[in-house]
């Protein structure tokens, strides 16, 4: 009798320490031509296949497809002690709905102020072009972008490089950002994918994604495993 109350205690408290390692994100993703439902559906595939990777950094995954729901919920989350690890935007909005833009830019704003992170992926990057302070927090302004087509991307600081069918982003970037890949325009070096911190709060931006095979290549999703443990404070450095 004792030993079975024994074992009943050790499953619950390896419950526990599951559900405590486990780190929730809110993944707004909305759009049907850009971002196409293919993208989003491969985008939203990868994320859940991260719910349990093989290193034990677990995840689980809120999507929304309206800015409503993420306002609401953030600040539903600022005031109950930040229930949310991070914050994933995968959209493409010229600009902020009237009735959303200060709600919208405040509620990020205090998160991040309270320690959460955001991940920005291209359509995001592109968003909001007339609001300054949304591309204060992203570190860039987008400004438009190459042809489609292969795309050489390499890693900063290292010769590892790889080749993606991709639309190369161009942005006019804050000397904040911290470049972990590039691809190459006219000879010269254009940031794919940085880091930067403000106040307490961390932020990712990965400006491909135009097809939704890119959510298929084995090093993009390296990137994304890194890049969530980083905005989830899993990782120090990035």
């Amino acid at each position: 009798m004792h030993k079975q109350n024994d074992k009943t205690s050790n499953i619950l408290v390896n419950q526990e320490k599951l559900a405590s390692n486990i780190k929730r994100l809110l993944v707004l993703s909305k759009g049907w031509l850009h971002p196409s439902l293919q993208v989003r559906r491969k985008f939203r595939d990868m994320l859940i296949s991260f719910s349990n990777d093989e290193q034990n950094r677990n995840y689980e995954f809120i999507f929304t497809s309206y800015f409503k729901d993420l306002i609401r919920m953030v600040e539903d989350d600022i005031s109950d002690d930040r229930q949310f690890d991070g914050i994933i935007l995968l959209m493409h909005e010229k600009k902020l709905p009237n009735r959303y833009a200060s709600e919208f830019l405040t509620s990020i704003r205090r998160y991040l102020s309270q320690g959460g992170g955001l991940m920005a992926v291209h359509g995001a990057m592109a968003s909001f072009k007339t609001t300054p302070e949304y591309s204060q927090i992203l570190g860039s302004r987008f400004k438009g972008h190459d042809s489609p087509g292969p795309i050489e991307i390499h890693e900063v600081n290292s010769p590892v490089s790889f080749i993606l069918k991709e639309e190369l982003y161009l942005h006019d970037y804050d000397q904040s950002i911290d470049t972990l890949w590039y691809g190459i325009y006219n000879g010269e070096k254009v940031p794919v994918a940085w880091a930067r911190e403000e106040n307490s709060g961390r932020i990712f931006c990965f400006s491909l994604g135009h097809y939704a095979s890119t959510f298929e290549n084995w090093r993009v999703q390296s990137i994304f495993r890194d890049a969530l443990a980083w905005i989830t404070r899993r990782e120090s450095e990035l």
